[in-house]
């Protein structure tokens, strides 16, 4: 069976749940929060403070599936003239996270199982008709790693910082939206960082003066910020909005007056 292009929304869509089916023939009695850790490659450990991490973080991304079946059939339904046929999978797949999200402690072999050979093959379908009407851009996933990489670092270091309050709550809240929007890039494609770059030029907006009055107090970390929120934005860039986007952000770091 030939590879199916993940370049759109029913191919990332078709990959996961692959990965779903496969891992619960591995964990047939197992809960489903213990499922999708595996699926997510999450350590589900019992330490409090690690298990609480997990919990939010399939909970996210359960989330997150939701709505890429929803991009998924929203691009299927602009195609002129497709049969229902190419529908059907849609409502026992949609049950995934669905059910998922109501029995985290539960068993959900069952909605699993509900999934036959001939929905995913419907899926592939649904990915070639996608890609052949628009594919997205090609992400740097080793860029997008560099960047998940510094923003995990730079997060520690500014709960470590003597920075303004406010500024500091401003800047471990963007930072933990930049690694959640990099976590989630898998199940959402670049849409995922357009939403989380829009949500980060919202706040940049709101919390500009608050910014640029207290960024003497520590400008290292404040430039390190900067950075690593242009990087993004230039990936974004590139996938998405092309240079108007970058644009419009160099405009926003910019120190007043400058």
């Amino acid at each position: 069976m030939e590879q199916v292009e993940q370049h759109n929304p029913a191919g990332r869509l078709h990959a996961l749940v692959s990965r779903v089916i496969k891992q619960q023939r591995r964990m047939a009695d197992k809960p489903c929060l213990q499922l999708w850790a595996a699926v997510f490659d999450l350590s589900l450990d019992r330490d409090e403070h690690e298990f609480a991490t997990t919990l939010y973080e399939v909970i996210s991304r359960l989330l997150q599936i939701e709505k890429l079946i929803d991009d998924t059939e929203n691009g299927l339904r602009k195609i002129d003239g497709l049969p229902d046929r190419y529908f059907r999978p849609f409502e026992r797949i949609r049950a995934l996270p669905v059910q998922s999200l109501k029995s985290l402690s539960s068993n959900i072999a069952a909605t699993v199982n509900a999934i036959s050979d001939g929905d995913m093959t419907v899926l592939e379908f649904c990915a070639e008709r996608l890609e052949e009407r628009h594919s997205e851009r090609t992400i740097d996933e080793q860029e997008l790693a560099l960047i998940l990489e510094n923003v995990i670092i730079l997060f520690n270091d500014v709960q470590q910082s003597n920075l303004d309050v406010e500024l500091k709550i401003f800047m471990l809240d963007n930072l933990e939206s930049i690694r959640r929007g990099i976590s989630e890039f898998r199940i959402r494609g670049p849409q995922r960082l357009k939403e989380t770059l829009g949500e980060i030029i919202g706040t940049l907006a709101v919390n500009h003066e608050v910014i640029q009055a207290t960024r003497n107090q520590d400008a290292g970390v404040v430039e390190r910020f900067e950075k690593a929120f242009y990087r993004l934005a230039a990936v974004v860039s590139f996938a998405v909005d092309g240079p108007a986007l970058l644009s419009a952000v160099k405009v926003l770091l910019l120190p007043s007056g400058g």
